[in-house]
């Protein structure tokens, strides 16, 4: 497991403010009932970020899966 502690976190939030492109860096967007296959996603290294939402619409619903 990794956990970041206070220095860390600063740094993140101060790359945050000065315009780090983390949009670029999300690969997937699944639901919530399939955070599983976002895992499976991460562990065969075909995604590099999985946001999950419980708002997202399916993969297949959208026509990509």
């Amino acid at each position: 497991l990794y956990s970041a502690g206070p220095a860390e976190m600063r740094q993140a939030f101060a790359l945050l403010l000065d315009g780090l492109p983390v949009e670029s860096l999300i690969t997937h967007r699944l639901p919530l009932a399939q955070v599983p296959e976002g895992y499976a996603l991460l562990r065969s290294a075909q995604a590099l970020k999985v946001v999950v939402g419980a708002d997202y619409p399916s993969p297949t619903a959208l026509g990509e899966g």
